[in-house]
């Protein structure tokens, strides 16, 4: 039950600082700091953009990437002995949650989006 709590409490404090560190430091972020707007706008452009939609697919994996280390570490740090390293979701997966998150908040950013995917892939992965 310890447990459990723990990885609820390190998985909102991970989440929760992410999303208001990036609103003052979107250019910093690369693909991130993308709008969803200009995301479809890059998924409809068709060929001559597909390296760019690419690009930003490849940002958020490595997003996601990072946030699951951080969360080892954390929970390594807090002496959990099972501790292991969450799942990956496959770049398609990705792909396909950009697209549905973006297509509902075209105000929201490519961060944010990731950000959502990794939040909803613990949850999952946690049982919550």
């Amino acid at each position: 039950m310890k447990a459990g709590f723990l990885q609820l409490a390190l998985f909102v404090a991970c989440a929760a600082a992410i999303v208001p560190a990036h609103a003052q430091h979107a250019p910093e972020l690369g693909a991130g700091g993308l709008s969803c707007a200009k995301y479809l706008q890059l998924r409809d452009a068709g060929d001559a953009q597909t390296v760019a939609l690419a690009n930003v697919h490849s940002w958020a994996q490595g997003f996601i990437s990072g946030m699951n280390v951080a969360v080892l570490d954390a929970r390594i740090e807090a002496g959990e002995k099972d501790a292991r390293l969450f799942a990956q979701p496959d770049p398609a997966a990705i792909g396909a949650h950009l697209e549905k998150y973006c297509a509902e908040n075209a105000s929201k950013d490519v961060v944010t989006a990731a950000t959502a995917l990794w939040t909803s892939m613990r949850k999952a992965q946690l049982g919550l």
